[in-house]
C-alpha cells in the first residue's frame, strides 16, 4: 500500500456503524462516505466565511503548517 497516498485512522465503532450504514443506504463505501462528509464540512465552514472551498483549504493548511513551525520551535525542533 502506497503509504504517500492512503493513511489509516481509528475511530470509534460505533461512528463506525453509522458511516458504514450511511455507505449502504446510498450505495456507497465507507472511504466515500468519509470523504463525502468533509468535502460537506468544508463547503458549510467556506461558506460561514465568505470564501471560495478552494481558498479555505489553502488557509487551513497554511495555518497548520504555521502551527507546526511554533510547535517545532517550542519543542526545540526547530532547523538550525
Amino acid at each position: 500500500m502506497d503509504i504517500n497516498k492512503w493513511k489509516s485512522v481509528a475511530i470509534r465503532h460505533d461512528t463506525w456503524k453509522v458511516i458504514r450504514a450511511l455507505g449502504i443506504k446510498d450505495e456507497r463505501k465507507p472511504v466515500e462516505v468519509v470523504a463525502l462528509l468533509v468535502r460537506k464540512d468544508i463547503e458549510r465552514r467556506a461558506d460561514l466565511k465568505g470564501m471560495s472551498p478552494e481558498k479555505y483549504v489553502e488557509r487551513l493548511f497554511s495555518q497548520v503548517e504555521k502551527h507546526k513551525a511554533f510547535s517545532n520551535s517550542v519543542n526545540g525542533k526547530a532547523k538550525k
